[in-house]
């Protein structure tokens, strides 16, 4: 503790000899056998201080305050806050010691400890405003040791109080008590915002609770930390026991929503149909529904996993009915961990697709064989390759969507808290074939030296083609219940076959194809959240004029399609 200031008139010289020899009773004894003054008494609590009896010495000093001639102010409010903080009446010091800093030349002195009395008092947020008060008065070495030595103390009070936070949290998750262990878990985490192990623990919590979302949330926030290698490992193995839940579950959505030009399908997927000249925008309906397992690990590391998807859009409008999609998907995947940071599998899986309301049929089916690999470079990055080789076979109305798929990707996921940004590019490969609506037989060609495919006259539209996206994304988590997600990017197709319309020649189709998206979800309760979401996608194309011209309508492969929708979210 700082030492008493003294004060000690010239009559009292033998006292102080005594005093600065360490002497402490017998400074007391000489100081008050004389006249009783306050200088005598100041003297002799302090000797009584320093001999270790604090409640003798603030009786002093209380006395000396109520005679005619009291000690100075300033140093008499300042030992009385000593003498108040050694008898732990820690609001009581703090404000004598305030008292004091009245004086310039205690002001920073006084300030420290007053922050000292704060912080014991069990008060840190005021130290803290203290402690910020005697930094801005700091101005020599001296006193820059004081902020810096009581900075020391209120980090480490900090860490000692965060500690205690966290083990109630350990006792209360140890009893199964998830709920009360997150919340301390959260506050330790408030209190030491660079303990990694209170937000995994937290997040350990919240996946105890059914709160995956949530648990991934918090072991983002911890990863943006420094961690040590064995919390680092920890973490990565929550977020691997989170991305392959265990056990089945689900998710579904059912919305409602609005789309500008059914006509046009797909965003990142080749469109389904033929181009129609026709085009009105549409009210529509959605359901998505999810079902996956996954397995336990083995000993050997490896994990089973499969996915079953279904998917129906329905367009209210008469003249888009029969552009409403119906899709089923079933994936079985075998993921083995390499090492801590690299993870392999293999893929394979099958969907069945189906068109149409009133007249609902088969579109087409396909299978698909493909694998991945995932490496997490550090706590926050992680890179992933995926490749597919898929074989699509439609039915006879759809021929032209026969053929063989492949896809690959490279994506980056930087995950800093509760923000998670990534980008990636794509590369796909739609080896099918080619449609078109003849007007006229003929069987050796037109004399004229229009454009024909076998057996017919008309116009042709390719479907099969090759491309190059890349996107990039937001994820923003503020709070656990609200989400918000952006995604942006754009893709250049090159068609592999020639667009054609009857009389007015052929071009080797192009596009470039801008699209993004927007979602914001609220959770409302453990399972259930509503969303919105909007959707937009602006194709540019070389081959629009041929339609234009033909037929004098809009503008066929050029095209801005806009969809929005409002829904309601379940997972189990």
């Amino acid at each position: 503790m700082i030492a008493l200031l003294l004060a000690a008139a010239a009559a009292l010289a033998p006292a102080q000899e005594a005093f600065n020899r360490g002497d402490y009773a017998q400074a007391e004894a000489l100081a008050l056998g004389g006249e009783e003054t306050g200088a005598a008494l100041y003297l002799a609590a302090v000797a009584r201080f320093r001999a270790g009896n604090p409640q003798g010495a603030l009786d002093l000093l209380e006395r000396a305050g109520r005679l005619p001639d009291p000690p100075a102010a300033p140093l008499w409010h300042f030992n009385q806050g000593s003498c108040l903080y050694e008898l732990g009446r820690f609001s009581e010091s703090e404000q004598q010691y305030l008292l004091a800093a009245a004086d310039p030349s205690l002001a920073v002195a006084a300030t420290v400890n007053a922050a000292f009395a704060a912080l014991d008092g069990g008060n840190p947020v005021r130290a803290k405003d203290l402690a910020k008060a005697a930094r801005t008065s700091a101005s020599d070495e001296r006193a820059l040791d004081l902020v810096a030595d009581l900075d020391a103390h209120l980090a480490a009070a900090e860490r000692d109080h965060a500690l205690a936070v966290y083990k109630d949290g350990l006792d209360a998750y140890d009893a199964g008590n998830y709920g009360k262990a997150r919340s301390s878990f959260l506050r330790a985490a408030a209190l030491d915002p660079a303990d990694g192990r209170s937000r995994i623990m937290a997040a350990a919590a919240a996946f105890r609770l059914g709160e995956p979302g949530t648990a991934r949330t918090e072991l983002g926030r911890a990863l943006a930390l420094r961690l040590d290698p064995a919390d680092a490992q920890t973490a990565h193995a929550y977020l691997d026991l989170l991305s392959k839940d265990r056990g089945f579950q689900g998710t579904a959505r059912f919305a409602m929503g609005f789309d500008s030009n059914p006509q046009q399908t797909g965003l990142l997927q080749a469109n389904e149909f033929a181009t129609s000249r026709a085009s009105r925008n549409s009210a529509l309906s959605s359901a998505d529904i999810g079902i996956s397992y996954r397995s336990p690990p083995r000993d050997d590391r490896l994990i089973f996993g499969a996915d079953y998807a279904a998917s129906q859009l329905a367009y209210l409008d008469t003249l888009a009915a029969d552009r409403s999609l119906q899709q089923h998907s079933l994936t079985l995947s075998l993921q083995s961990a390499l090492s801590d940071r690299l993870k392999a599998g293999a893929v394979f899986g099958g969907e069945m697709d189906f068109t149409g309301l009133g007249n609902f049929r088969v579109l087409q089916g396909g299978l698909k064989l493909g694998g991945f690999l995932s490496l997490a470079e550090t706590p926050v990055t992680t890179s992933r390759l995926d490749v597919t080789l898929s074989r699509k076979q439609a039915s006879d109305e759809f021929s032209y969507l026969t053929g063989n798929r492949v896809d690959a990707s490279l994506s980056q996921d930087l995950a800093m808290g509760p923000v998670t940004v990534a980008a990636g590019y794509a590369y796909r490969l739609e080896d099918i074939g080619s449609a078109g609506s003849a007007t006229a037989p003929f069987p050796d060609g037109p004399s004229d030296g229009r454009r024909c495919f076998p057996g017919t006259c008309g116009d042709l539209e390719s479907f099969g083609y090759d491309g190059h996206t890349f996107w990039s994304s937001l994820r923003v988590q503020p709070h656990e219940r609200i989400t918000f997600e952006l995604l942006s990017g754009f893709e250049l197709r090159s068609y592999l076959g020639e667009d054609a319309v009857q009389g007015r020649g052929a071009v080797e189709r192009k596009d470039q194809l801008y699209f993004g998206s927007a979602s914001l979800t609220l959770r409302t309760s453990k399972s259930v959240a509503l969303s919105v979401r909007y959707d937009v996608v602006d194709n540019a194309s070389n081959a629009h004029f041929l339609y234009a011209a033909s037929q004098g309508g809009p503008p066929d492969h050029s095209y801005l399609k806009q969809v929005f929708s409002a829904g309601t979210l379940f997972w189990w």
